[in-house]
């Protein structure tokens, strides 16, 4: 079996997908927060990340899976959520 050299890059990233998907949304937060949106945007954001990782079970980075979240999101139209 051949080794594999992991760039410094792809070691961060296998790590990243091992933190909690929390921890994420938490820096993405602070990311918008420092660009200026306003509280209600953010509490928004943050309520809607929080509804998506709960309901599709995405706890880690690695975890998210674009089928499972075009699953949730043609279940929430049929229950006449809205764009």
């Amino acid at each position: 079996m051949k080794g594999k050299i992991l760039t410094a890059d792809e070691a961060n990233t296998i790590d990243h997908q091992q933190a909690p998907l929390s921890e994420h949304i938490a820096a993405f937060l602070e990311h918008q927060k420092a660009k200026g949106i306003t509280r209600v945007q953010l509490n928004n954001t943050r309520s809607r990340l929080d509804r998506i990782a709960a309901d599709c079970n995405f706890r880690r980075l690695a975890d998210l899976n674009g089928a499972a979240l075009e699953r949730w999101l043609v279940a929430r139209q049929e229950e006449g959520m809205g764009p």
